[in-house]
């Protein structure tokens, strides 16, 4: 018999890892109703016109009015 022993066979490939794609999960902008600001007595903070923010409002911005309708007079 010869002298030449056989190679043993290689080893299977691994079986590629399924591609996952992440996607990232949507922003969700929390709407936070406009809260006056109050000081440590529980009273209404005035705003300060010599200032760029709006102290009166926590958060520094006032609400939008609302329009009222206009009634008609008989």
């Amino acid at each position: 018999m010869g002298g030449k022993k056989a190679a043993p066979a290689p080893a299977p490939a691994p079986a590629p890892e399924p591609v996952v794609e992440v996607t990232p999960e949507p922003v969700v902008e929390e709407v936070v109703e406009p809260v006056r600001a109050r000081d440590e007595n529980g009273h209404f903070v005035a705003d300060d016109p010599s200032t760029p923010e709006n102290e009166a409002w926590v958060g520094g911005e006032a609400p939008t009015r609302r329009k009222r309708k206009l009634r008609r007079s008989k």
